[in-house]
């Protein structure tokens, strides 16, 4: 006899979709094959299947009596920490509730730990133990609940909390889609060089914590200046009213200046060096820059600064900085000499150049040949002079805020971390697709995705403050992996938990992370960074709520 299937029928009249359970069988008197076919349950409003009472109970016969139930918690653990941590928990849960807020995290968690699409997550949080229902359909079910009101409930509260009210770094990626539904898919600059259409992602971030702060999609044709009002917009909407932006070159441009000023807005942006009042700036300065009190201490570069205050500039008062990295001149110069030297060689022997060395070579050295002397080889001084004294390694810096250079450059700097965000968004968190066949979900999936990239990014800060020979040098993404076979057997009847005993580099990351768990039966814990072991509560919930790092009803 063939084994039963599950079949779906969609009822016209009433459209509801009932299961049935289909049996074919073999009819000996007809000599033909026939089904015994019987109605189990229904789909319900969320996908899952419901299932009517006769077949639950004889799923219960049927099934085998669970001795024990295994679940991994280590990863669950650390991400846990995080999150109650930089008090994302609690946020959530205030901005969606707790059901909701706590299934955003079971998704954010799963992205983290495996970077799978959300329709896998099922399998992932059973094996963490984590309640709820994570199939394919209601995971949709649940991105299409997630709207823009109450997103930005959460940015306004997560702002709040963890900006420093100084300085806000704002970039902007494209995501590149295969797909012809989505609505803000267009045809744009692709910063991957893709020949795909693209929507626009604006992220910004706290420039005290490095945490992301909010998040905005655009149409993927729209550029840099339109995308930064859009952005100024939405923060005026949620209430925030202290921001200074810091941002790239690109967004340089008069009109953004003018718009951030009649806006309200503190701003920090570095100059293209296309601008005539830059040039101007920097001759101005290029004899008196060498002064002890113009000088920038830098670990790496050797940088002069000064600085010029505008009281008359059609955005208000600013301040312009003018920078010079002394250090990187010279290296630049001296690349620049040893590839004349070797041009020189080459063409001394008589060898040919590629085409990049023979470009070059045009510029700075003079062949000559004639039938006498034959060939003669010269450096072209009058170009290397040129190039000496170009404007390379010197740039600018506008600003409305800040009339202090370093603190200035400081900012500025702090802004390139917002590019290792995004590598982060796009390639550790698979944020490099829409992965999304429609806008119900692509909003829910992207909000999804930030939330990740504000755990994922404190954790990296968290254990890389850690000394790398306390971590074995693991990055935070091997924590995650060297922690994830710790669980915790529950038994039925009156046993009580038995949990696995932790490896030792399962320990050494619990205690750099301050993170309670089960070890010999005793609950080790921290106490003024000292690891302390305690006799194990009698209350079998505390002990699993302590062991699992979470913390009461925040709600």
């Amino acid at each position: 006899m063939a084994e039963a299937k599950k079949v779906y029928r969609k009822n016209k009249k009433n459209g509801v979709t009932y299961i049935y359970l289909d049996e074919p069988y073999w009819d000996a008197a007809a000599k033909m094959g026939r089904h015994r076919v019987k109605c189990i349950g229904k789909v319900g409003p969320d996908g899952e299947d419901v299932y009517n009472k006769a077949y639950k109970a004889s799923l219960e016969d049927d099934r085998p009596v669970m001795v024990s139930k295994t679940v991994q918690l280590g990863e669950r653990m650390i991400l846990d920490k995080v999150s109650s941590f930089t008090g994302l928990k609690r946020v959530l849960r205030k901005s969606f509730a707790k059901e909701d807020g706590d299934y955003i995290l079971a998704l954010v968690y799963f992205v983290i730990c495996t970077g799978d699409p959300l329709y896998l997550a099922e399998h992932w949080c059973a094996q963490r133990g984590i309640e709820g229902k994570f199939s394919s359909q209601a995971s949709s079910k649940f991105l299409e609940k997630i709207n823009e009101d109450k997103v930005n409930e959460f940015f306004r509260e997560w702002m709040i909390e963890h900006s420093d009210k100084r300085t806000l770094l704002f970039d902007i990626t494209s995501i590149s889609s295969y797909s012809n539904n989505l609505s803000h898919v267009e045809r744009g600059h692709n910063r991957d060089n893709e020949n795909l259409e693209q929507i626009n992602l604006a992220l910004l971030s706290s420039y005290g914590s490095m945490l992301p702060l909010l998040f905005s999609r655009t149409d993927g044709s729209l550029n840099d200046s339109v995308q930064l009002k859009s952005m100024v917009e939405t923060i005026k909407k949620l209430g925030i009213d202290w921001i200074a932006l810091t941002a790239d070159r690109g967004f340089y441009s008069d009109s953004n200046l003018r718009m951030l000023h009649e806006e309200g807005m503190h701003f920090t942006l570095p100059v293209p060096s296309s601008v005539s009042w830059q040039k101007e700036l920097i001759d101005s300065y290029r004899k008196d820059i060498y002064s002890p009190k113009n000088l920038i201490a830098d670990e790496d570069s050797i940088i002069y600064a000064a600085t010029k205050c505008d009281r008359s500039s059609p955005y208000g008062r600013v301040w312009k900085h003018v920078y010079y990295d002394a250090s990187r001149k010279e290296r630049v110069i001296a690349d620049l000499m040893k590839r004349i030297s070797r041009c020189l060689d080459a063409l001394d022997n008589g060898n040919a150049l590629n085409a990049s060395d023979s470009s070059f070579a045009e510029k700075y050295i003079i062949v000559k040949e004639t039938p006498k002397r034959g060939r003669k080889v010269s450096v072209n001084q009058n170009a290397v002079d040129a190039f000496i004294s170009a404007q390379a390694c010197w740039w600018a810096i506008i600003s409305n805020c800040e009339k202090d250079a370093s603190k200035a450059l400081s900012s500025y700097r702090q802004r390139n971390e917002v590019e290792v965000l995004f590598d982060d968004f796009k390639n550790s968190l698979t944020g490099d697709r829409t992965r999304s066949h429609g806008d119900s979900t692509l909003f829910g999936r992207l909000f999804i995705l930030f939330v990740a990239l504000i755990v994922a990014v404190k954790l990296r800060m968290m254990v890389n403050a850690i000394p790398g020979k306390e971590r074995k040098w693991w990055n935070w993404k091997e924590f995650l992996r060297h922690s994830s076979t710790y669980g915790k057997c529950s038994f039925s009847g009156k046993y009580k938990d038995v949990y696995t005993a932790p490896t030792k580099g399962q320990r050494m990351i619990f205690n750099a992370l301050g993170i309670s768990y089960m070890w010999n039966g005793k609950l080790v814990t921290l106490k003024d960074s000292e690891t302390v072991e305690a006799e194990a509560c009698d209350d079998e919930s505390g002990v699993n709520d302590i062991a699992q790092n979470t913390e009461p009803d925040e709600s």
